[in-house]
């Protein structure tokens, strides 16, 4: 189950938004799905995108902190452009009780939420501790993961305009915990990698990888491998925009042998041999589909809604 929490007034507050209480709201929104639907309490994942992301952080420290007496906590954490407060990152200021596996994403050309450390402009208005100072914190003093991590180059699939980027995996090892992981954005900016959102800030983001895809694998821990050991898989796949209206682009750092497009009733509507890097769906129902995507180096499923 995923759950979009609306902000009040544009953006969270961090604690308190124009007199309402984010921290209970948030409370308050667990404990209503706990009383309507069969969810477990101890499986509740948390992340967010720029100002939501700073909000995750805060969120974590707060209902994972030492003195919370709530009867949960938050099992995993994924950040998108996004960082701690200034001199946040510590164990007084985030007491954090446990481990809290973490996936982070950030791009070094961010303009919104600075990589090396800088204000937030309003209506934020904050200043944050460099990207690598938190994850640093995150990884080392809250997971107690080595200091020194395997750092693989992923594939450059895409060369984005106007602002090119690649990725650089950090994989921690962790003794206590999960391993962590983050995907620094060489060149990238303050966008989701892999999504198509109109209301990012500066819309080239990276395509080289699809952030809601690792996380969802991250929150769910059943990935098979992880992506530096899948390198050469089709799991680097992607498929954008999502929704698509006419013409659905596919990015893989492996030649595509055959697509498929399927209906809910699994019924093949389109198909095409060696379809290069477009198909063309503008024939299509407007509809959710299932889409295989077959290499030379294995075989990708993704969903996409046609518009």
């Amino acid at each position: 189950m995923v759950i979009y929490p609306e902000p009040f007034n544009v953006t969270f507050g961090f604690g308190n938004s124009a007199g309402v209480d984010d921290f209970q709201m948030v409370e308050d929104l667990i404990a209503t799905l706990d009383a309507n639907y069969s969810i477990n309490l101890n499986d509740v994942c948390i992340g967010g995108f720029s100002n939501g992301a700073i909000f995750s952080y805060n969120l974590v420290c707060d209902f994972n902190g030492q003195d919370s007496t709530r009867s949960y906590t938050f099992k995993s954490l994924a950040i998108v452009s996004g960082a701690m407060g200034t001199g946040l990152a510590n164990g007084t200021d985030c007491p954090v009780a446990g481990t809290v596996p973490a996936i982070v994403f950030h791009g070094t050309q961010d303009p919104v939420i600075a990589y090396s450390d800088g204000n937030v402009p309003p209506p934020v208005s904050l200043a944050t501790e460099a990207t690598e100072t938190t994850v640093a914190f995150w990884t080392n003093e809250v997971n107690g993961c080595g200091s020194n991590p395997e750092v693989t180059a992923l594939p450059d699939a895409v060369a984005e305009t106007p602002a090119p980027s690649t990725v650089e995996l950090l994989e921690y090892s962790c003794a206590s915990s999960p391993g962590s992981k983050f995907y620094r954005i060489l060149g990238g900016l303050h966008a989701w990698p892999g999504g198509n959102a109109n209301l990012d800030v500066l819309q080239s983001r990276n395509m080289d990888i699809n952030a809601s895809q690792l996380i969802a694998e991250f929150f769910e821990g059943s990935a098979p491998v992880s992506i530096s050991e899948n390198r050469h898989g089709a799991g680097l796949t992607s498929v954008y925009p999502n929704p698509v209206a006419d013409q659905l682009y596919i990015a893989s750092p492996h030649a595509l042998e055959r697509v498929e497009v399927r209906n809910s009733a699994g019924r093949v509507v389109f198909s095409a041999e060696k379809p290069g890097k477009s198909i063309v769906l503008n024939e299509l129902a407007p509809g959710v589909y299932i889409v295989p995507l077959e290499t030379d180096s294995g075989t990708d499923v993704k969903k996409i809604v046609k518009q």
